[in-house]
């Protein structure tokens, strides 16, 4: 069972992006004051796909992608992401789910509170996604009731630089006295390296038979910790730019690719933003993106796990994670579809990961 557990959004103003040669110095300046005032889309809430793709399509290795192509420096211990992680993202090959631990970060930590331990496992990421997992447990020889709905009542992830972020965490799987869960989180800004702190209290599960709620312990559990994980993302070259709404709307400028997310970054003009602004968010949320790959597979909406967009000023970005690993090896095309004039169009960004 899926749960939306925190969205916490914050806000940050930069100078304008862009010149627009056609407005007066005095046009741009009362533009610029009415984008400052008026934009509010910074953050859309992250939001967990409705249904799990009962498609599982095996992917081959993309360890010599993650390890040439990764920013930062790979990490000193490889991160063994376990079974639940693999089944919560399809089971895919085993090479695959090893590829992207070596990229990762152990962090080994946990702290326990009337009885329950929370035990943070370790960190994997890119640039604007990054997926923490960490696990509960009860005490020896006691089990979690039968249910499939856990969470903490209060839940709260920190990053220490501002700028639009959002998370939220799933219940991976159960096993006798231990839940393994996973926070998916996405951030304008870079993620890694970052020092964060997370926290939670009030673990409560909740009997679908009977709709009633009961809490397993109080907490607080509470953990500060770097994200030293290793960028796994890329960036693919566009020939040009994509402009679904036309020339005076939202331009796609840019695509960054990883083992699970997807990065779009956008920006509108400055002479487009004071009519589109209430547009912006609802149409890049809107937007479908699919991933094809050589041996005709395909990622796309039904797979999705998050989507989020986040804006500074004219520049807009768009982030989407999937429940399944994304073999960068095997990626040969970007499909990006948007509705126009009640219609799909579909915008193919091809994708050369050997050049």
């Amino acid at each position: 069972m899926k749960r939306i557990t925190d969205l916490m959004n914050s806000y940050e103003e930069q100078g304008a992006m862009g010149n627009e040669a056609a407005l007066s110095k005095e046009e741009q300046r009362r533009v610029l004051k009415g984008v400052m005032l008026r934009i509010q889309e910074n953050t859309a809430p992250v939001r967990p796909a409705r249904r799990w793709s009962k498609t599982r399509k095996l992917f081959a290795v993309a360890a010599a992608a993650l390890l040439v192509t990764g920013a930062g420096v790979v990490a000193a211990e490889r991160f063994s992401l376990g079974d639940s992680f693999a089944g919560w993202m399809g089971s895919p090959p085993q090479e695959q789910i090893e590829a992207l631990g070596i990229s990762g970060h152990p962090l080994d930590l946990f702290q326990t509170a009337q009885g329950v331990t929370v035990a943070l496992q370790g960190v994997i990421g890119e640039k604007n996604t990054a997926y923490l997992l960490y696990d509960v447990q009860l005490p020896e020889g006691q089990e979690f009731p039968e249910t499939d709905l856990y969470l903490f009542e209060n839940q709260s992830l920190m990053p220490e630089k501002s700028g639009a972020y959002g998370y939220h965490s799933e219940l991976m799987s159960k096993e006798g006295n231990t839940l393994h869960f996973c926070l998916c989180i996405n951030s304008w800004k870079e993620l890694t390296r970052q020092q964060v702190v997370f926290s939670m209290d009030t673990l409560k599960h909740y009997n679908e038979d009977t709709d009633r709620a009961s809490v397993i312990a109080e907490g607080p559990w509470s953990f500060e910790f770097p994200l030293n994980y290793s960028d796994t993302s890329v960036k693919i070259p566009m020939k040009k730019k994509i402009t679904p709404w036309g020339e005076d709307g939202i331009a796609i400028n840019g695509i960054q690719v990883s083992p699970i997310a997807v990065h779009l970054e956008c920006s509108r003009p400055v002479s487009a933003a004071m009519e589109q602004e209430s547009l912006d968010t609802r149409q890049l949320m809107d937007l479908e993106i699919r991933l094809c790959f050589g041996d005709g597979s395909v990622i796309d909406g039904g797979d999705q796990l998050s989507s989020g967009t986040g804006s500074q000023m004219l520049n807009i970005q768009v982030n989407r994670s999937f429940r399944k690993l994304i073999d960068l090896e095997e990626l040969v095309e970007i499909q990006i579809i948007a509705e126009e004039d009640g219609e799909n169009r579909v915008y193919s960004v091809p994708v050369e990961m050997g050049n």
